[in-house]
């Protein structure tokens, strides 16, 4: 036995830079000092002078083969050592050693049915990679190794699971060089709840674009797709969308009748049919409800036989109006049958109490009318002089914001010698009234959200009548005016191609206020969504083919709607431009019997271009090459006169009979 032995704390191999603990074990009773060495690479260095301790620490600072020595004396012995002892140490450069130093998930939370990507960083070259699963105890293999440093996932059941991943050189023959393992929860997945279901358009009518929103309760909105299925009242169903992202959901339809449509949800990762579905049932009419707002003549009762009448409708809904005018006195009875005109003209020859009766029906309508109103009128002998409205001149529009005004202005017959009332009403209640005066003018400021009517009343200063003549004008009054899009304009190439600039212009109605945004979707998915901005130009520029539809919806910048208006853009966008500039060249200038001509082919654009050749000769048209890859055709008359020849060019994948194409002349002599 060695009187004094060394024992290094530590394996024999270690990465550089990491602490040794060196201990001396004396195996005598008498007591010694203690030297430490290190030797590499044929140089000695010493760790620490003699002293009584009997260990030291030390880092090695380069990897390689060591050497620890250790040297013994006693304290009273004049010699360099008494007693030597050594062991060998070895240490790895970190960076070339295989071992992991971290697994990483992309996400935070692991949920059920979606993709899960395990990705590991690990050190040291040529390294191969093995995945294993652990559950309830049992180890599946995954993944055997590879080169691959990620593992893709499926999660498919609930709970907690355990990954290892082993990893080890190319060339190590040992099971692994490095493990290491990660713990996840694997959650149940968010129930995707269908929250909301309804019509954004107010009328749903024949043909008009109907557009209802989907709004559902789920924290990932945007793996969310929506599938919307119409059933008539035959039971028949109809797919309006597929499976898509866009939960803003725009039809039309051609026939009027009772509908429901069912929409269906689901998360995009979800291997379920339909995570949640709603029925919504709907009505579609061939034209909104006719509905008679007022019915007004010119002048008032009395008025003398021989004058001239007129009455006027204001009607809302429908799609053609007809009107039916009848006059009934003391079982006489006349009436106009259903015309068109909303005004009539009528000239009284007896006197008399009249009643003046207007029905009202859309074209298409079967039954005898939809709405009718009526007004008493007396014809008497002589005329007294009464005021008529001649027109009304009007500033601020048919829709205002609350605060601002409105005006109008009353041109009469006599306006000197007239005086003017007027009548505001609210949703049918009267909340203002002007009485006469000789105000032409009349400005008003709505001070809440609804529907108004403007009653105009004109007499003369002498009239003791309610009024000689009224008439009545509307608009409606918002917190904010509706921002509605009138028409996008485009601006690009007739033919647009992956890399073509395009810009878009939307034109809206009270532009100022207004703010917009857009969804970009290429072939029916979903690639770009912007937020809501003033600016009302927005550019694209493809980066590949396909059919694009751009959606524009707008709104006012201080609504809470997700949008007051929205219209559609559709466009295709061709892989390459078509197939133009096509050009004929021939080989000879003097074209002989009996020799042969070739005929060149190019032209500009196109993908792959095809050519094909036909020959005119003595007035028929003759196909001599088919649609190929060959630009050129050779050709030999065998009679003199005149030739055509005409070459049809389109892309490989083009099913046009052609793209373009070119005809020449030539003499054969």
């Amino acid at each position: 036995m060695n009187k004094i032995e060394v024992i290094l704390e530590k394996d024999n191999i270690d990465y550089e830079n990491s602490p040794v603990n060196i201990i001396v074990k004396n195996n005598e009773d008498e007591e010694l000092l203690y030297k430490f060495l290190c030797g590499h690479g044929g140089k000695w260095t010493t760790i620490k002078e003699y002293g009584k301790e009997s260990c030291c620490i030390w880092s090695p600072k380069v990897s390689g083969e060591y050497t620890i020595m250790v040297y013994g004396k006693s304290p009273s012995s004049s010699k360099s050592f008494d007693y030597c002892c050594r062991a060998e140490y070895i240490t790895k450069d970190l960076s070339k050693v295989v071992r992991i130093k971290d697994i990483s998930l992309n996400r935070d939370k692991v949920i059920i049915d979606e993709p899960l990507a395990i990705t590991v960083d690990c050190t040291g070259e040529e390294i191969l990679y093995r995945f294993l699963k652990v559950k309830d105890g049992e180890e599946t293999l995954l993944k055997d190794y590879s080169s691959e440093n990620y593992l893709n996932l499926i999660p498919k059941d609930v709970g907690d699971i355990k990954i290892v991943v082993q990893v080890k050189n190319k060339g190590s023959i040992s099971m692994y060089d490095s493990e290491e393992s990660i713990e996840f929860y694997v959650w149940r997945r968010e129930a995707v709840k269908i929250q909301n279901l309804m019509f954004i358009t107010k009328d749903l009518i024949v043909d008009e674009e109907m557009i209802i929103d989907v709004d559902v309760q789920y924290s990932e909105k945007k793996n969310v797709l929506y599938k919307c299925i119409k059933i008539d009242e035959e039971n028949k169903l109809e797919v309006i969308q597929e499976f898509s992202s866009k939960n803003v959901i725009s039809f039309k339809e051609s026939k009027a009748g009772k509908y429901k449509l069912l929409v269906a949800v689901k998360d995009m990762y979800s291997g379920n049919e339909y995570d949640d579905r709603a029925i919504i049932n709907y009505e579609v009419k061939n034209y909104k409800t006719v509905r008679i707002e007022s019915f007004i003549a010119d002048v008032i009762s009395p008025k003398a036989v021989e004058s001239d009448i007129n009455f006027r409708v204001i009607c809302e809904g429908g799609k053609s109006l007809t009107y039916n005018y009848k006059i009934f006195k003391d079982g006489y009875e006349y009436e106009t049958g259903f015309i068109k005109e909303d005004t009539y003209r009528w000239k009284p020859t007896e006197i008399g109490e009249y009643k003046i009766r207007v029905y009202v029906k859309d074209q298409s309508y079967s039954g005898e009318y939809e709405d009718y109103k009526e007004m008493e009128f007396v014809i008497e002998e002589h005329e007294k002089r009464e005021a008529k409205i001649l027109d009304i001149l009007k500033t601020g529009g048919k829709e205002i914001k609350v605060g601002n005004y409105i005006q109008y202005k009353v041109m009469s017959d006599n306006n000197k010698g007239n005086l003017f009332a007027y009548r505001v009403l609210c949703n049918n209640e009267v909340i203002f009234e002007k009485p006469y005066r000789n105000d032409t003018i009349f400005r008003y400021s709505p001070e809440k959200v609804g529907r108004y009517s403007v009653e105009i009343m004109v007499k003369n200063k002498f009239s003791d009548n309610e009024y000689d003549a009224h008439d009545f004008c509307y608009f409606d009054a918002y917190l904010f005016v509706p921002c509605k899009i009138d028409k996008i304009i485009s601006y690009c190439n007739e033919t647009p191609v992956p890399g073509d600039k395009i810009v878009f212009e939307t034109i809206v109605f009270n532009s100022k206020e207004a703010v917009i945004k857009y969804d970009i979707r290429i072939n029916g998915f979903l690639v770009e969504e912007s937020e809501y901005t003033s600016n009302k130009k927005f550019s694209i520029t493809p980066k590949c083919g396909g059919i694009y539809n751009i959606d524009v919806y707008s709104k006012n910048e201080n609504s809470n709607e997700r949008f007051e208006s929205k219209k559609s853009v559709y466009f295709k966008v061709r892989d390459v431009s078509p197939v133009y500039n096509v050009e004929v060249q021939c080989d000879v200038e003097e074209k002989r019997v009996n020799c042969p001509i070739t005929f060149n082919a190019s032209c500009e654009g196109g993908k792959s271009v095809n050519y094909q050749f036909y020959i005119d000769e003595g007035g028929e048209w003759k196909l001599v090459q088919e649609y190929c890859r060959k630009s050129y055709y050779t050709f030999i008359p065998f009679k003199r006169g005149q030739y055509r020849l005409m070459v049809l060019c389109r892309s490989a994948n083009e099913v046009k009979a052609y793209e373009d194409y070119r005809i020449i002349e030539f003499e054969v002599k």
